[in-house]
């Protein structure tokens, strides 16, 4: 992968030819939008807004013929938040004030796309003829036939694609970050990101409109966006320990076991993201002179 992504950032037309062929093949094979909107923010990260605007636009001119022909409006808001996050992390260098600013316009993007009529359409057709076909599978199981929800709405699918673009995006500038330490500076990115921490303001923030979240049922489908930058900062807060403690590669692996099927054990390190930002988790676990 990294001599990929080297070819990726050697010329323009390396960059523009990758990217119209990820996001392209996107319809049929969804990874390719991350490795393409990756590539995206390797070009924006390493060279600029002006380099990063123009390979935006060659991303946008396959992103727009499968909004036209598929109605899947996807790779469009992928490219656009991933322009976002990649010019904000450039420009200030933070990675907290990028995760923020991802779940912020992944919100807006997916609702805002309830506005155009029909945007959703794709998702709610595929949606109930899957829900036909379970349903005629299982003809004799009642108790599961109870469990299914009648059907799906444009705003249940807002929710959805809200939470899976807001995942890709930070997957995609995340990668791109990776690759651009790599390629120019070794061990770089593992320095900042061991020091990913949300600032007190915006810990509460997402604390509170976590909280809110749950509390209202019409408002439960947005829990990820206020989450995830919490949840981020706790595994940054847990790669400074492991860093520290110099833990073995399974017990990692174990973490992130933990954390995909586990949805109490992404609250207790959104939790512990929180008490960082209040209390200096990391100035108690970092070791002293003496040692």
């Amino acid at each position: 992968m990294q001599t990929l992504f080297g070819w990726i950032i050697s010329s323009r037309l390396a960059a523009a030819i990758w990217v119209l062929f990820c996001i392209g093949t996107s319809y049929w094979m969804n990874l390719n939008a991350l490795i393409g909107a990756a590539a995206l923010a390797l070009v924006w990260l390493r060279k600029g807004d002006t380099e990063g605007l123009i390979t935006a636009a060659w991303a946008f001119i396959p992103a727009a013929c499968l909004a036209y022909q598929f109605h899947s409006y996807f790779a469009l808001l992928l490219i656009v938040s991933v322009c976002i996050g990649s010019a904000l992390l450039r420009l200030t260098r933070s990675w907290a004030n990028t995760l923020v600013a991802l779940a912020i316009t992944c919100v807006t993007l997916s609702a805002g796309l309830l506005l155009l009529e029909g945007s959703y359409s794709h998702y709610i057709a595929g949606y109930d003829y899957f829900l036909t076909q379970l349903r005629q599978q299982a003809a004799q199981n009642t108790e599961l036939l109870k469990n299914l929800p009648a059907a799906i709405t444009a705003v249940d699918v807002a929710k959805l694609v809200g939470a899976i673009l807001l995942t890709t995006s930070f997957l995609s500038v995340l990668i791109g970050r990776f690759y651009q330490a790599k390629l120019f500076n070794p061990g770089g990115f593992k320095a900042e990101f061991h020091q990913l921490r949300l600032s007190k303001l915006q810990s509460i923030a997402c604390a509170l409109l976590f909280a809110l979240c749950l509390s209202q049922q019409n408002l439960q489908g947005w829990l990820w966006a206020p989450m995830f930058p919490l949840l981020i900062s706790g595994i940054g807060l847990f790669h400074y320990f492991a860093g520290i403690k110099q833990l073995a590669t399974p017990l990692y692996v174990l973490f992130y076991i933990l954390i995909i099927v586990l949805d109490p054990f992404k609250f207790m390190m959104a939790t512990f993201a929180v008490l960082d930002s209040l209390t200096s988790i990391r100035q108690k676990l970092k070791p002293s002179s003496k040692e």
